[in-house]
């Protein structure tokens, strides 16, 4: 039997497209039930208390949450099963076409399915990712810095503890790491730290930075290891960026980073921070990082925290006046033809190339089941500390949620299995309007489901508390004006 590894020759040759008629196509429905199926081996199969099935690629990181029906199509798909086999049913060769022209697997040529594949559980609750700050040091000086930190030196955990901690990550299955700090790449284990992820087959996703110590060495490093993460580069707009993170250069090091990392292959994001001196320069930002080869922006509002606290005097701009300038430029964005991806706070976003937008922000839910933060169910972030939390931006923020660490007795385990972060990331919104009077009696809450739990704790402190910034969107009206850019055909709303 001939294998199709050719994915485009494969998928044209199921669909009948091009040179195959639909009498051929039939006939190959047919032969496909006389075939061996095989998982690729970029493909692994794995399952959690909360999460009984999900599928893995080991190359790109992303998971997939399979039905009971799907995991018994694909568990068929091990090289030495016929499709024709009388346990196989035809809802099963549905699916296994689907995964076929889905390059999940392919035609069998007496392949065997490799052990690390195969289907195994882990005895805790699902977690996708790992966001963790390895340090609170910085070489900058941001007077944004919600650590506070852009004169103290912080202890970091020594490099056996983190070992620890990358062993525990690895026992509960999680697949992704990405770093940040304070600036992760001045670590000076940093290497060290790496190599122990991927020597726990831990994909290294994603790497925050300020792009100073990005440079020939460090790419080289990383072609050592045959890793290629993402890299975020904060970028305050242009002109602005030395003034926020209050050192000389620090914007040409930024763009200079991006040029080095693109000459190289590797992808590349951006995030800025919104202040009223920078607000005018969205547009020109955002064409500036498009031709740089950037792939998308996130921008944010700077938060009233940290270093804010004493540098935002004729600096600080209100959310109203943010969602103004949004609102400014979302036209002139689709007029370019939406250069890039792009997400303005939690009330605007839009992938590259595309017409279609959505809000972030709008959960619209009525039964009030849903989680009030599913990012949270599958991202944890640890602090430099070994603190568990919902969010980055809650670290060091003065809040009422419990401190939770991983130690060798409280491993991660422990807490994905018991714990009061177990119970916050799971929260319900129902949950909370019972805690939160004022979210309940609101018009809006079947819209925001009650908002962003980091926005809360930013506002006042409380987990449970209001969202302040959603409160502006949908009482200020700003929901329905992005709305009205949709209707005046500008794009629609997914």
């Amino acid at each position: 039997m001939n294998t199709y590894h050719n994915s485009e020759k494969k998928i044209n040759y199921m669909m009948g497209i091009d040179f195959f008629s639909v009498s051929i196509y039939n006939k190959y429905l047919e032969l496909i039930n006389y075939m061996k199926f095989i998982l690729d081996k970029k493909y692994i199969i794995r399952g959690w208390k909360n999460s009984l099935y999900v599928l893995i690629n080991l190359e790109s990181g992303e998971s997939r949450h399979i039905s009971p029906l799907e995991f018994q199509a694909i568990s068929f798909c091990d090289g030495n099963t016929d499709i024709d086999d009388i346990f196989i049913l035809e809802p099963h060769k549905v699916i296994i076409r689907n995964f076929l022209k889905d390059d999940i697997i392919h035609i069998s040529s007496d392949e065997k399915i490799n052990k690390n594949q195969k289907y195994f559980s882990y005895d805790c609750s699902y977690i996708k990712q790992i966001h963790w700050s390895i340090t609170r040091n910085c070489n900058c000086n941001c007077r944004h810095c919600y650590l506070s930190s852009p004169d103290k030196k912080y202890r970091d955990m020594p490099l056996d503890k983190c070992f620890e901690i990358i062993r525990q990550i690895a026992e509960c299955g999680i697949q992704k790491i990405s770093l940040t700090g304070g600036e992760a790449l001045i670590r000076p284990d940093f290497w060290q730290i790496v190599d122990f992820i991927l020597e726990n087959k831990i994909k290294l996703s994603r790497i925050y930075t300020n792009g100073m110590a990005i440079n020939e060495s460090l790419i080289y490093n990383l072609k050592l290891r045959n890793i290629k993460p993402e890299f975020s580069i904060s970028f305050d707009g242009i002109g602005f960026h030395d003034w926020l993170r209050g050192i000389k250069g620090a914007e040409i090091s930024a763009v200079n980073a991006f040029k080095i990392l693109n000459k190289n292959g590797f992808s590349t994001f951006s995030e800025m921070c919104l202040y009223k001196d920078n607000a005018h320069t969205i547009f020109d930002t955002v064409n500036f990082l498009t031709n740089l080869g950037v792939s998308g922006l996130k921008i944010n509002v700077v938060s009233n925290t940290g270093s804010w606290m004493n540098n935002k005097k004729n600096h600080e701009i209100s959310t109203k006046k943010a969602y103004d300038a949004f609102l400014r430029y979302i036209p002139e964005f689709f007029g370019l033809g939406s250069p890039m991806n792009l997400q303005m706070a939690g009330v605007f976003a839009c992938f590259k190339g595309s017409r279609n937008f959505f809000v972030p922000a709008v959960k619209c839910t009525d039964d009030y089941k849903a989680s009030v933060c599913e990012h949270a169910k599958e991202v944890l972030y640890l602090s430099s500390e070994g603190e568990v939390l919902p969010c980055v931006s809650i670290d060091l923020a003065k809040t009422n949620i419990k401190k939770t660490f991983i130690t060798k007795s409280n491993t991660l385990k422990n807490i994905l299995n018991k714990s009061y972060y177990l119970s916050i990331i799971n929260l319900k919104i129902k949950e909370l309007l019972k805690k939160n009077k004022t979210c309940a009696n609101c018009k809006y809450c079947s819209l925001c489901g009650g908002g962003c739990r980091a926005n809360a704790v930013l506002s006042g402190g409380n987990y449970f508390g209001i969202d302040l910034q959603m409160c502006e969107f949908f009482k200020g009206g700003y929901f329905e004006k992005i709305k009205e850019i949709a209707k005046i055909g500008s794009a629609t709303v997914a």
